[in-house]
């Protein structure tokens, strides 16, 4: 397939514009192919978080026009003998309770979806240096360069493997859990992120309720989100604590 029939296709399954069974066999290409997986979620990642935040910013913008309109000097006559060069105040006026239509009509729009939150804020789980393991420091060394290098697919076996033995290693949880997301198996990456949780490990505990948080919004659930990303919001020493306000302000509208 030439690079514009992977593109049709990546855009065709991203949009739900594939059969039953076109969509199994592409999903079993995706399987097969990290290339093609991380090409999938970049290219989701794009549609949904553009989409996302041009609607914020397109909000914004006609917030700004209608304060500075409406609620200013803007709609008001000048006053007699200080005529000003320009387009007449009525048509000013006109034109301003046009715009506020508009950002009525805007505001009262479908606020974004818990996946379309999930792909705006998302991004993946970097690993710290690895730690010296002499009983598997070829497989550790192994499935670090594959997960840095994109190929989740390669690297979650060897992740597996490495936990048989280190189950309290939380990078290594956090990394399969990760794994999982960006192969789209987000129920099969649950675990990782309740055992890293399960740790109480200060040094990755927001990591956990993050991860967690956004898994639960990737499979629809924002009440269950929720209970991950309040802690973070309510933290002012989380590095996650704008971002989690942000979705959950995003939930409520």
């Amino acid at each position: 397939m030439d690079e514009q029939g992977k593109y049709s296709s990546i855009e065709a399954y991203l949009l739900g514009q594939l059969s039953e069974g076109e969509r199994q066999a592409f999903e079993e290409r995706m399987a097969a192919e990290p290339e093609l997986a991380q090409q999938v979620e970049q290219e989701r990642k794009l549609l949904s978080g553009m989409a996302y935040f041009s609607q914020q910013q397109f909000k914004a913008e006609l917030q700004a026009i209608h304060r500075e309109v409406i609620e200013g000097e803007a709609v008001k006559p000048p006053p007699e003998g200080k005529k000003k060069p320009g387009l007449p105040w009525w048509l000013i006026a006109l034109v301003a309770l046009g715009l506020a239509a508009l950002l009525f009509w805007w505001l009262q729009g479908p606020a974004p979806t818990p996946q379309q939150l999930y792909a705006a804020h998302y991004e993946v789980f970097e690993l710290p240096s690895a730690s010296r393991d002499p009983d598997n420091q070829a497989v550790q060394a192994q499935a670090y360069a594959l997960y840095e290098q994109g190929q989740y697919q390669q690297a979650l076996p060897l992740f597996e493997q490495l936990l048989e033995n280190q189950t309290n290693n939380i990078p290594l949880q956090l990394a399969a859990g990760n794994c999982h997301l960006q192969l789209n198996q987000a129920q099969a990456a649950l675990p990782y992120f309740a055992r890293s949780l399960a740790a109480d490990d200060l040094l990755y505990r927001d990591q956990a309720r993050w991860y967690a948080g956004l898994t639960q919004l990737q499979l629809g659930l924002p009440e269950a989100a929720r209970a991950y990303l309040q802690p973070l919001a309510d933290d002012p020493s989380s590095s996650y604590q704008t971002q989690a306000q942000g979705i959950l302000k995003a939930l409520k509208n």
